[in-house]
């Protein structure tokens, strides 16, 4: 059985077969699916608490850059404020339903492939050229 298989952006040394719609999205490579809302009408939690979450990493930045370079105290609570609305806002905006549909259907399939990569003892890697090609080789 041949084990070594190409394809634009994955390398595959092992005999674990995927479904044509998993090796379609690994051959895709990362792409941006706007997780956000998705992550809002699948979580337990609410968007209030999902946002500070979200935020709390960006807050805890521009307090270290304001502090480093010593802007003015008003000046950086009004920025800050302004990015917070901003970043609430870019939550609160509906995606549309064939986005939301395909993000859900890509994270099935995200979901089945994780189940097989640790089912099988397998590795996917992004590999050193920096041009997102992916390994997929058995973990050992």
């Amino acid at each position: 059985m041949k084990r070594i298989g190409f394809s634009l952006s994955l390398i595959i040394d092992a005999i674990h077969r995927f479904s044509d719609k998993e090796l379609q999205l690994l051959n895709q490579g990362p792409t941006y699916a706007p997780t956000g809302q998705i992550l809002i009408s699948s979580s337990g939690q609410s968007i209030d608490d999902i946002i500070k979450k979200k935020y709390a990493p960006l807050k805890h930045q521009l307090r270290y850059l304001f502090s480093k370079y010593h802007i003015n105290i008003a000046l950086s609570m009004e920025i800050q404020q302004k990015i917070s609305d901003q970043f609430t806002d870019s939550f609160s905006v509906p995606i549309p339903s064939n986005l939301h549909q395909r993000a859900l259907y890509e994270k099935h399939l995200l979901q089945s492939i994780r189940y097989s990569l640790n089912e099988n003892n397998l590795i996917l890697r992004r590999t050193a050229d920096n041009m997102n090609t992916f390994y997929l080789g058995n973990l050992q």
